[in-house]
């Protein structure tokens, strides 16, 4: 049996500081070394291949169909030597015990999940939310998250992925082969220094990198999303349809994808304060093609 790790009072969290991303209307961050390194520490790590993983998908007996589809497929990466374990554990489900206290059961892995519509470029799209949790290494303090915000086309099909993480130097997207060819047909090829057209200038937003550019299926459907030993920092997003970076899955799991609109309200405030920071922010900046 996998534990149950406890935090702080649901009462404390509620009230606490939200994540923040930059709006689009702050002062631009400036280039650095720093940037410039962890961009390509970033881009070296969606090349990654993990000699072993597990692999984690939504349970069929109770997902609905379309939202199965959609939902991304973990790859968490095993100790290459099987001497120790993830340094945060396996992720699980959030739950509220009588005194208050938030807890992480590890025994039952768990996805959350939400829809909203966004405008981006006075366009309406779909946006669709999937975060999950891990116990953080203080038992007091809240869990770490992963998970990614992603963006659809009239068609359902992914445009854009926005990866989100308690750990995150950076502001890191993924966008569609699609939506990156039709940029550099709009737009021409990268602006300097940059590998992707759809990317901002570097001079303003130096903060911000496309990792890689992904695969578009023969419908629409979640990523693979693939969680590197020991940390859990999100290495690559591919598609469906792309060749594995996995040598071998030793074992494969299910987990139960909870929509919020049927999450314990208390639950539901938790994860929506953690991602409330407006993915528009970031998303909003990249040299999208229009119409």
């Amino acid at each position: 049996m996998q534990p149950r790790h406890y935090f702080l009072p649901v009462l404390f969290l509620l009230t606490g500081c939200a994540p923040k991303i930059e709006p689009e209307t702050a002062a631009p961050i400036v280039e650095t070394a720093f940037y410039r390194e962890m961009r390509d520490l970033i881009h070296d790590h969606t090349e990654r291949h993990f000699e072993q993983a597990e692999f984690f998908s939504p349970d069929p007996e109770t997902t609905p169909d379309p939202v199965r589809w959609m939902a991304p497929l973990i790859v968490e990466e095993l100790d290459p030597l099987q001497m120790e374990p993830s340094r945060l554990g396996r992720f699980g489900r959030l739950d509220i015990e009588p005194d208050g206290r938030l807890i992480l059961d590890e025994d039952q892995p768990t996805v959350y999940h939400w829809q909203q519509e966004v405008e981006i470029d006075g366009t309406p799209r779909q946006q669709s939310t999937f975060l999950w949790f891990y116990a953080a290494s203080d038992a007091s303090e809240f869990p770490n998250w992963r998970g990614f915000r992603t963006v659809s086309d009239q068609r359902g099909f992914a445009i854009v992925w926005e990866v989100m993480s308690s750990e995150a130097p950076l502001r890191v997207l993924y966008v569609s082969e699609p939506t990156e060819k039709a940029a550099r047909r709009q737009h021409g090829p990268p602006l300097p220094e940059r590998r992707y057209t759809v990317e901002p200038c570097i001079q303003t937003h130096g903060d911000l990198v496309v990792a890689r550019v992904v695969g578009d299926g023969p419908q629409p459907m979640g990523p693979f999303v693939y969680l590197d030993y020991p940390d859990r920092h999100i290495s690559t997003l591919i598609c469906r349809c792309e060749p594995s970076q996995v040598g071998s899955f030793p074992a494969s799991h299910l987990y139960q994808l909870i929509d919020l609109e049927d999450a314990d309200p208390a639950i539901r405030r938790v994860v929506i304060r953690t991602a409330m920071a407006d993915s528009k922010t970031s998303i909003g900046v990249l040299r999208l093609p229009g119409g």
